[in-house]
């Protein structure tokens, strides 16, 4: 710092010229380069004479003016800078010499960084940024010593809450003392400092371990699965209401407090200031400005009309810090009696400081006089005792606020607590358990506890109720003849009667799966069920000789499904045996139709015979034929009957049954009758796999379809073939007539049709061909809209049987 000093100082002499003003150089060098170097204690310009011409002293240290003015003129004599140690000194001085043209020399002495060079309270006049004001941890004072020094001695000793010592040694001109004082402070302001130093450690350690701990990724994934939970936390929320509420006036107090301080504070600076003006201005002494500036221990500005006239200081005449001219605004609408007493904050250079104005009584003179003075800058003092404020207020901030966070804890703990009892009675009730509620809640759930006991009341009535339907419900499925079976959507087993275990002959306990046999079946008709959104289905499922019928409903307040199984094995064979007796009725009136023709033309024959009017051999050809085509009706219905009455253990056994190709043929053979009255539309699903069925009775089943669609006026018939998982669904679809919904029940039954002519076998015979092949068959019709007749078969792939529908 002292070369660099140096540096600029000879930069400054050569650009100032051997013509130019000592004391312009040294306020040049002031404002502008004094305050890079904290150590500089003296600088000095010296004549060619030998006379000192400017001289500006910052520190009070003693120098040995001999050895400066030795060194002075060694500087001048050789023409080159010294830069030497003072010998005569204890500690460290440096001096310097610097020669300039014309015999001119600039002095320059640098003294260690110590407390014992106070800083400037009215530097900033000079461009020195006065240094931070901040309380020093000593103080230390010199002073000459009343005896001489024998040796280096220390003495402390307590006073109060202050330290004081005190050291001797030999000094320049005489002996010296040095006094150091250390400031212990008293309790008051000892435990808010070290509370919040502990404060300030607990939160230092807590972001250490935060940083630790978020620097693996655990923090983030710990706030992660904190964060749902504290933000629906009626706890949470409520304790940080608390928090707000009562740590919100405490930073408005500490932010009114804070601005008060400062206020007073500037209050404080600014009495200071107008009392030295005052004390200045009624001074009856006639003495100079110096004079009454060293008295008063502050620099002065004499201002006339507005212009500087004189200053205490020539430096500060010569920098004019506050201008050569006042704002105006000072002056402008007073009269030359009128006082003046008031402050503004100037800026001096890059730096702001306070300054006061004061009128000065001149009734004598046409020109108004004002006195001018800076504000000081080491009021340490006051400082300290602003320092202490503000640290006692951002303690009982920090007390306040760990207070206000831990008392709307409690609160936020006791207004939780009866939440805390109703969610634990709660989950009593759901466990079936009786709650244990307390005697006296507060005032305020008094109405909840009374309701939730009420709600307990109810609910184990209800439970009670429940029960005992239950008990009946479970005493109904006991004794009742049909099979009941409860799953889930997955098909799971939640309840089944001891019937329909008998009935599917396995046991069905809760939780198992609907696999293997008859249960088996089942589980597949619950899986197909699901996919739908009818509310119920009902289907036969023959198992070897017996036959059982189901019924799939869907439960509309769960997700689940009841199935009802009955065994109608017996009921089937009465079926069937009132069926054949139906059939036989039937049957034998078919038959009766024919054979009335025949008598009756067998007797035309014999009456023709014996007549030799009539011409017997015309009369006997036309009987002939006439028998003949009811001999061949009474065959028709012979082998319709038969064909009806197959078992499935005669008819040939199933094979794969080309479906895309067989119906494309069937349909070209059917439109060939039809002509260009109907449209046939075929759709066959890409890669359809083989169906289980038998070749002849397929195209039998399909020509029936086809041609019942024909019959029933349809203008378009539109036959589709897909899969649907191990199926193949072929759908017959016209827009034909259609079937009223009341003769719907019965299309499938023998010998019924909607039409006068037919035996009514058809769609009877397709359904148990159908069902022959393990296939379903379903009709949907809407009159007037037409009919959609579906075929579900296995496909080749897949062996088990598919239940009709």
């Amino acid at each position: 710092e002292i070369l660099v000093l140096l540096e600029r100082f000879i930069r400054t002499e050569q650009a100032l010229g051997p013509a130019g003003s000592r004391a312009e150089l040294l306020s040049r060098f002031a404002r502008s380069e004094l305050s890079a170097a904290g150590a500089l204690t003296h600088l000095a310009s010296w004549s060619p004479s030998g006379e000192v011409v400017a001289q500006l002293d910052l520190a009070p240290f003693p120098e040995d003016a001999v050895e400066r003015l030795a060194l002075v003129n060694t500087a001048r004599r050789d023409g080159t800078v010294r830069v030497v140690r003072a010998s005569n000194i204890p500690w460290l001085q440096l001096m310097v010499a610097i020669p300039h043209l014309g015999g001119a020399v600039t002095t320059i002495v640098v003294a260690p960084r110590s407390r014992l060079l106070p800083d400037d309270p009215f530097g900033v006049l000079l461009g020195l940024a006065p240094a931070v004001v901040a309380d020093p941890p000593y103080s230390l004072s010199l002073a000459g010593a009343a005896a001489p020094v024998a040796g280096p001695r220390e003495r402390w000793q307590r006073r109060g809450t202050e330290l004081h010592g005190d050291w001797e040694f030999a000094g320049v001109n005489g002996p010296m003392r040095v006094h150091a004082s250390v400031e212990l402070r008293s309790m008051e302001s000892l435990v808010p400092r070290g509370a919040l130093l502990v404060l300030a450690d607990v939160v230092l350690v807590a972001l250490l371990w935060a940083g630790n701990v978020a620097a693996g990724g655990a923090l983030r994934r710990w706030l992660r699965l904190r964060r749902d939970v504290w933000l629906g936390s009626f706890r949470v929320r409520l304790t940080l209401g608390l928090f707000a509420f009562a740590l919100l006036p405490v930073l408005a107090f500490a932010a009114v407090a804070v601005r008060r301080l400062q206020s007073d504070d500037l209050r404080s600076r600014e009495l200071v200031v107008l009392e030295t003006l005052r004390g200045a201005v009624s001074s009856s002494e006639d003495v100079q400005l110096l004079q009454l500036a060293e008295r008063l221990d502050t620099p002065l500005l004499l201002y006339g009309d507005g212009a500087l006239l004189k200053a205490s200081e020539p430096l500060h005449e010569v920098l004019a810090p506050t201008g050569r001219f006042l704002d105006q605004s000072l002056l402008t609408g007073l009269g030359p009696d009128d006082l003046i007493a008031t402050t503004r904050e100037e800026r001096l250079g890059r730096y702001r400081a306070l300054v006061g104005y004061r009128s000065i009584e001149a009734s004598t003179y046409a020109t108004r006089f004002l006195l001018a003075a800076p504000a000081r800058t080491d009021a340490l003092e006051l400082d300290r005792r602003r320092n202490d404020l503000l640290i006692l207020l951002l303690f009982a901030a920090s007390a306040a606020a760990l207070a206000a966070f831990w008392l709307s804890g409690v609160v936020a703990r006791q207004l939780a607590s009866p939440i805390e009892v109703l969610r634990r009675n709660a989950l009593a009730v759901a466990a079936g358990e009786r709650p244990e509620l307390p005697g006296t809640p507060l005032s305020e759930f008094v109405p909840v506890f009374r309701a939730f006991g009420r709600m307990t009341d109810d609910l184990g009535e209800s439970r009670a109720a429940l029960e005992a339907a239950q008990r009946r419900t479970a005493a109904v499925l006991l004794n009742v003849a049909s099979g009941v079976v409860a799953v889930d959507e997955g098909g799971v087993v939640v309840l089944a009667n001891p019937r329909a275990e008998a009935i599917i002959g396995s046991l069905l306990p809760a939780g198992s799966a609907l696999e293997g046999g008859i249960a088996g079946s089942l589980g597949r008709e619950v899986r197909s069920f699901a996919l739908t959104e009818a509310p119920e289905r009902e289907f036969d499922l023959p198992v070897g000789a017996r036959r059982l019928h189901a019924r799939l409903t869907r439960l509309p307040s769960s997700r689940g499904f009841v199935i009802t199984v009955d065994d109608v094995t017996e009921l089937a064979r009465a079926q069937r045996v009132l069926a054949w007796g139906e059939m036989a009725r039937q049957v034998a009136h078919e038959i009766k139709n024919p054979l009335t023709p025949i008598r009756l033309g067998v007797q035309h024959l014999q009456r023709a015979r014996h007549d030799p009017r009539v011409d017997f051999d015309e009369v006997l050809t036309r009987n002939v034929e006439r028998i003949l085509a009811e001999i061949d009706r009474l065959d028709e219905i012979a082998r319709t009957f038969s064909r009806f009455g197959t078992t499935p253990a005669a008819r040939p056994a199933r094979e794969g049954v080309a479906v895309d190709e067989l119906l494309r043929d069937v349909v070209a053979l059917e439109g060939l009758g039809a002509g260009d009255e109907v449209q046939w539309v075929v759709e066959v699903a890409p890669a359809l796999p083989r169906a289980l069925a038998r070749d002849d009775e397929f195209r039998e089943v399909l020509l029936n379809l086809l041609e019942n669609a024909r019959l029933a006026d349809a203008r378009t018939v539109r036959v589709e073939a897909r899969t649907m998982g191990d199926r193949v669904m072929v759908t017959v679809a016209d827009d034909g007539d259609g079937i009223a919904a009341d003769a719907l029940p019965r299309v499938f039954e023998p010998h019924f049709s909607t039409r006068t002519s037919g035996s009514g076998l058809g769609l009877a015979i397709c359904r148990r061909l159908v069902e022959g092949w393990g296939g379903a068959i379903g009709l949907e019709s809407v009159p007037g809209r037409g009919t959609t007749v579906t075929l579900t078969l296995a496909a080749a792939s897949h062996t088990g049987e598919l239940p009709p529908r």
